[in-house]
């Protein structure tokens, strides 16, 4: 909090605002089988894989962090 911009810690009423643009605005720049990485708070991979799963995207996987949560959630186009 000390170092980020409001907006970035603001993610909206749930948290996913972010998440939202982000699929709202490059899914259309990306190229047929890219894919997008998203890096997620501890409790938004599920709500996430939803989100692309709707915007598209195929093969959604989330991966754990050392101490097993999942962090990281990916899919492709």
């Amino acid at each position: 909090r000390d170092y980020e911009p409001v907006w970035a810690l603001d993610g909206g009423s749930d948290g996913l605002d972010f998440y939202r643009a982000v699929l709202k605005r490059w899914k259309d720049l990306l190229r047929t089988a890219s894919h997008l990485i998203f890096e997620v708070g501890e409790t938004q991979a599920d709500e996430v894989v939803k989100l692309m799963r709707l915007a598209g995207f195929k093969g959604m996987e989330k991966v754990p962090d050392t101490a097993g949560i999942e962090r990281v959630v990916f899919g492709r186009i």
